[in-house]
Parts: C-alpha cells; structure tokens; sequence
C-alpha cells in the first residue's frame, strides 16, 4: 500500500495496526486524510472513523477492505460517503487515485471573463446649450 502511495505523491505518516492506534496517530499527526479497513483488530474501521468524526467532522477517509459489500457495512457511518472512497484490496493504483480524486474534489474555478467586445469609438463630449436667459427682476 505505501508503495501504490508514493507513485500518487502521498506521504505516509504514520501506520496503525488497530483502531485505537489509528485515533492515536491522527490526534499527533494531523494528516489530511485517513485510510482505514473495515476490518482492524480491538476496533473496527467503522467505529474507528466514527469516532474519527466525533473528533473532527471534517476528517476525511478512505476505506480499504477485501470485503465486497464494505459500502453496505459503512451505512453505519454518521455521514454518508460517495462508493469511489471504498476501495476494494488489493489495492490499484487506479482505485486509489479515484478515491483520492472524490476526496479533495475541488469546485472548477469560475471560467475567465470574457475579453471586452471591440470597444466602439468613443463620442465626442455634446457641448450643453447655453441656459436660458433669467428674466430681469
């Protein structure tokens, strides 16, 4: 697995054999996202990252798991996750960099302006007419 993340550029921080060991780790390392299995021993990936998200709703998981019906067991999840963020083992490369891509999906930027149409001439300044003349008092 850390060698399908260097060829996307990922660096891993740090690697958890469990559960409490993955809650540890993110509460000193602070990565920007998380991979879990489902199934990971003294606490399962499920419960793992939902307490991931008591801790921090904005953390973000991936799920490995050689499971065919992870996505299904992950509807215990408290927040629903797209299917791209399960990743099937073994992993490829492939999988990784689409799950990757649903992670830090990033709106398109705005679309450039469109250049100014061909700027008419401009007119001459008008002279104003002169006021009327003001009666005599």
């Amino acid at each position: 697995m850390q060698e399908i993340c260097a060829q996307q550029g990922i660096r891993v921080l740090g690697q958890a054999s469990n559960g409490l060991e993955a809650l540890a780790l993110y509460d000193t390392l602070h990565p920007d996202f998380v991979m879990l299995d489902i199934l990971m021993g003294d606490m399962d990936g499920v419960e793992c990252c939902q307490r991931l998200y008591a801790k921090d709703p904005q953390c973000k998981v991936v799920f490995v798991s050689a499971l065919p019906n992870a996505a299904l067991i992950a509807k215990r999840l408290p927040k629903p996750l797209p299917e791209a963020l399960f990743v099937r083992k073994p992993l490829v490369e492939a999988s990784l960099q689409q799950a990757l891509q649903t992670l830090f999906a990033v709106e398109a930027p705005p679309a450039p302006p469109k250049p100014p149409a061909a700027a008419a001439k401009p007119e001459a300044p008008r002279k104003m007419p002169p006021p009327p003349p003001r009666p005599a008092s």
